[in-house]
């Protein structure tokens, strides 16, 4: 069957699917066949940007763009068609027995697919960016068998996208794959007693905590400088997001893990002198702590222990400063010793006296809170 009729039947078919759940017959495996075909097909070319690496007035570029095209809108609507199927199938019990024979291998797919691929340095064209959210939107409730501790070192980078959508959804995505990566060292640490598999926080996600952010623009945007507005302000707002979602998931890996996981963990914190050469600095300078206590960021307003990433506006003034104070919340719940550190090494004593008065303030009270309602565990149990 010819690509472009294919990918126009599955235009027809998010229409008709409301329609023929109930009706009987053999047409859901038609529709399945040519829904993966086109995925397949997707995954076996690589779609990338309409001829990037083409000299964009050539025939061939021309050509080869239009190629590319085609199959992301192709692509575009079998995404569509798997969103609609998977909201039908939840509450139609006879299309989920004709949905659930493909729907693994569909799922499958579409994980793998190269638009979720590392576009570093290169800038998403509409259509690929349209797919990408496509496809997160469908894989951040990925089933947990098809997510393995390899999950979040591939797919780690997607926290950084233009896109503050597919930076939310990627989290969701990403916070379970910390899990599950956290969940196999345990299990490792616990059988193997020669320490041959060594538990690491992954190299990907430590490059993006260790990059070099701006974050003297967060002040401006909301209002306390000038020229904190328009798209500049806009993309490193979108960069510092991406940073911090970046530390969200290394404290996310620290959930559930054995006490031998963790100190595993904190050595490497520790060895590349992430929290005390990196996040903390990035965190006085955000909150202004490094300004004085005066002019501190003002937290009284706003609850520390918690942060609903999915409901993250980037038009919000102080969103990100929020953010910035819940991963601090974070950090001092999961790794004290090494912020306690950065006080006892840090020479200004006026700078150590701010940060004591406002943790003291903002943040001591609610550690105190969690420590009793969750309680640590008896050393026999901390493997």
């Amino acid at each position: 069957m010819d690509e472009e009729v294919e990918s126009a039947m599955l235009s027809v078919f998010v229409h008709l699917a409301p329609i023929l759940q109930n009706v009987p017959g053999g047409h859901w495996p038609f529709v399945f066949d040519v829904l993966e075909g086109v995925l397949d097909r997707a995954k076996g070319e690589d779609v990338d940007d309409a001829s990037s690496d083409s000299d964009s007035g050539s025939k061939e570029g021309k050509e080869g763009g239009e190629e590319d095209g085609a199959t992301l809108v192709g692509l575009a609507r079998a995404l569509r068609l798997v969103i609609v199927l998977e909201d039908l199938a939840k509450r139609n019990k006879s299309l989920m027995e004709e949905w659930k024979e493909r729907r693994m291998g569909v799922l499958t797919t579409i994980r793998d697919l190269g638009v979720l691929g590392n576009d570093s340095g290169k800038s998403l064209s509409a259509p690929r960016s349209a797919c990408r959210e496509l496809v997160l939107s469908i894989v951040q409730h990925l089933p947990e068998s098809l997510i393995d501790q390899d999950t979040l070192p591939k797919m780690c980078h997607l926290i950084e996208d233009p896109s503050p959508k597919v930076q939310k959804m990627a989290y969701e995505l990403l916070r379970a794959a910390a899990r599950k990566r956290t969940e196999y060292f345990v299990i490792e640490a616990g059988v193997d007693t020669e320490s041959v598999v060594k538990s690491t926080l992954p190299e990907e996600l430590l490059e993006i905590v260790q990059r070099e952010v701006n974050f003297g623009f967060v002040g401006q945007a909301a209002g306390e400088g000038e020229g904190g507005e328009g798209e500049g302000a806009e993309a490193q707002g979108e960069n510092l997001f991406g940073y911090l979602l970046g530390w969200m998931l290394v404290f996310d890996l620290f959930q559930d893990a054995s006490f031998k996981v963790k100190a595993s963990y904190i050595e490497q914190l520790r060895n590349l002198d992430l929290v005390v050469g990196h996040f903390i600095p990035a965190f006085l300078s955000i909150l202004r702590l490094d300004h004085g206590l005066v002019k501190a960021f003002k937290l009284e307003p706003w609850g520390v222990d918690k942060f609903y990433v999915e409901l993250y506006n980037p038009g919000s003034p102080h969103a990100l400063r929020v953010l910035t104070a819940h991963v601090y919340y974070r950090a001092l719940l999961t790794v004290p010793s090494l912020v306690h550190a950065w006080v006892l090494d840090t020479k200004d004593r006026q700078l150590t006296g701010a940060l004591t008065a406002y943790t003291a303030a903002h943040f001591s009270p609610v550690l105190i809170r969690a420590e009793l309602e969750h309680p640590p565990p008896p050393l026999a149990l901390r493997v």
